[in-house]
């Protein structure tokens, strides 16, 4: 994918380095600095591929950017969701009724993100 390539290399060395420091973040409960490394990983994939964006996607961002710590899109593409680790309660708030009354697209929705008690539970949305 990136034979010889040094500078996409060392983005993927750096993001399995960051991938440690995401476990300690959420280990030691650190919510700013798991929000800060989810938009750098973000930031990091943009960088490997500038087509893991798109100008709805960086709409978004501009909108949302100073209500959260970080985002990311989540999954594979073809619609996926936009991860956002809002700053607080207020910001979540804030955001979900801007996007809600200017949606980007038709399709746009929200979806809750709960912790499985249960372990793996496979639903749909």
């Amino acid at each position: 994918m990136f034979l010889n390539e040094q500078r996409q290399v060392r983005t993927l060395q750096e993001m399995l380095v960051q991938s440690q420091a995401l476990v300690e973040a959420i280990a030691q409960v650190d919510f700013v600095r798991y929000g800060k490394l989810i938009g750098r990983a973000w930031r990091q994939n943009i960088a490997l591929d500038r087509g893991a964006t798109t100008d709805t996607v960086d709409a978004i961002v501009a909108l949302v950017q100073d209500e959260v710590w970080g985002l990311k899109l989540a999954g594979a593409g073809g619609g996926g969701y936009l991860y956002m680790v809002a700053k607080d309660l207020n910001c979540a708030q804030r955001i979900r009724e801007r996007l809600e009354r200017d949606p980007p697209n038709n399709r746009a929705r929200f979806v809750e993100l709960h912790l499985s008690t249960v372990g793996v539970d496979v639903s749909t949305s």
